[in-house]
């Protein structure tokens, strides 16, 4: 009998039917979908690329982190200045230093830009913000999300400066967006399932006797973060070209919540929780945004208060907090 190699052993795993059936399905719909649904498909599935990426690095080292938003921010202003044309670059940027308004790049190397400024960021912050565990941690983060969006916000003749930066182009579709949850799901397998993953576990569960054994827990978290950040740097190119426009305002406090929410609804420590959330987080959040717009069956019309869905979607947050703080899929399926 042929021994599988273990490539195919991990590919065919159980665990991966799915993480990797629901970006298909959603691709799918997409499709067919109006305009309007194929947005907010598109939407879920980019926004799902950063919730793998950040289970691949919260999830293995327990240490949460609150500044992938600035890798997605980064990765959306890299790609949407590598990949503009040159003419609207002096129209839109004409401070732009001469070094960089003659450099122009395809879609697809504009989205590996992204990818790499985003890894490299996280290269630079990681060593200092991986020293760091549990409180500390989440505060030295949001300073690197805060950090990268002032120098964005401010950096006015590369980035537009507090303003919109328009002209990026609407290229992204359902099927770009879902494969690249494809490629970050098996790269967040394949990390789990690799002896790097299985020793920054350790680090999680017992981070003293983890140190103890001889483990790097810095190295380890280091490398999380870097793989983590580059795919969601990848996924920032992905979103900055879904909405057309960069604003500031669109990479806040806001994205960041919906994130964790995701993460945490679905499951912290679970691949499949991620995206789960990430369905279950989207839905709901569309329904309630429908009520808030108002919404009519017959004679009965409903119009909720403003802010309805985030103020729904804190509820959602608490309740699985307190009810179920494994999310939803934690412990139904193994790591």
């Amino acid at each position: 009998m042929r021994r599988t190699e273990p490539w195919l052993a991990a590919a065919l795993d159980p665990a991966l039917a799915v993480p990797l059936a629901t970006p298909v399905l959603l691709v799918l719909a997409g499709l067919v979908a109006r305009p309007d649904v194929e947005r907010t498909v598109v939407d879920c599935l980019v926004l799902m690329s950063v919730v793998v990426a950040l289970q691949l690095f919260s999830g293995s080292s327990g240490v949460i982190s609150v500044c992938h938003v600035a890798f997605v921010q980064l990765g959306a202003y890299v790609s949407a200045l590598s990949a503009m044309p040159e003419q609207r670059r002096e129209v839109m940027l004409p401070d732009l230093p001469s070094g960089l308004a003659h450099v122009r790049v395809g879609l697809f190397w504009s989205y590996l830009l992204a990818a790499l400024a985003a890894a490299v960021l996280a290269l630079v912050a990681g060593p200092l913000l991986m020293r760091l565990s549990g409180l500390q941690s989440a505060i030295a983060t949001f300073a690197l999300l805060l950090a990268t969006q002032t120098v964005i916000e401010n950096w006015s003749a590369v980035t537009g400066g507090p303003g919109a930066l328009i002209g990026v182009g609407t290229s992204t579709t359902p099927v770009l967006a879902g494969g690249l949850v494809v490629v970050a799901v098996l790269v967040t397998h394949a990390f789990a399932r690799s002896r790097y993953g299985l020793r920054l576990r350790a680090t999680r569960e017992d981070e003293v006797a983890a140190r103890a054994a001889g483990i790097d827990v810095e190295r380890l978290r280091l490398l999380a973060f870097v793989v983590s950040a580059a795919l969601a740097g990848a996924a920032g190119a992905l979103y900055g070209h879904r909405l057309g426009t960069l604003n500031p305002d669109d990479f806040g406090l806001r994205l960041t919540f919906f994130l964790l929410a995701m993460l945490i609804v679905g499951g912290l420590r679970s691949l499949t929780g991620a995206v789960v959330g990430c369905v279950v987080v989207t839905a709901l959040g569309q329904a309630l945004l429908a009520v808030e717009n108002g919404v009519r069956w017959g004679p009965v019309g409903l119009q909720g208060p403003p802010g309805l869905r985030e103020l729904g979607l804190a509820a959602l947050l608490v309740v699985i907090l307190l009810v179920r703080p494994a999310g939803l899929v934690g412990g139904r399926v193994r790591e």
